[in-house]
């Protein structure tokens, strides 16, 4: 026969045993919403992780795109300056070769605007002296 305090070490077993029922419980509650925290935190990072690589296959594309254009360009810078070798010293500064190339451009335009203002006069000129001056011309040419 179960005595009064066997009842009573019986009754705090069963309490001690509901109360670490209720902490599982709410042990394992915690552990869920963690786990839901982690995955959902990891699943974003992974997302955060695509979008930069993306941006790093993005960036090393253009990276790849600005050193061929600077290629590019150096060929382009070579050639000018050999190309202006003849008109100047060989150590140019990008500054000495810009001048050049200006000076150039410049005096071709005229050259250009001098050709057509001929051109326009001797379309203005009567039919009779264009025609002797293409004798002339002629002429002068096959001696």
């Amino acid at each position: 026969m179960i005595c009064d305090e066997q009842k009573q070490v019986i009754v705090q077993l069963k309490d001690s045993v509901d109360d670490l029922n209720h902490k599982k419980a709410k042990q394992a509650q915690q552990l869920a919403e963690v786990r839901q925290m982690t995955e959902t935190t990891i699943v974003r990072e992974q997302d955060r992780v695509g979008g930069l690589e993306e941006e790093l296959k993005t960036l090393n594309k253009e990276i790849g795109q600005l050193k061929e254009k600077e290629r590019e360009l150096a060929v382009f810078r070579s050639t000018v300056r050999k190309l202006l070798v003849s008109v100047g010293g060989e150590n140019q500064t990008d500054y000495d070769v810009i001048a050049k190339l200006e000076s150039l451009v410049a005096k071709y335009k005229k050259q250009v605007e001098t050709s057509r203002q001929l051109e326009d006069s001797l379309k203005q000129l009567e039919s009779g002296f264009r025609s002797g001056y293409n004798n002339t011309m002629t002429v002068l040419s096959s001696n």
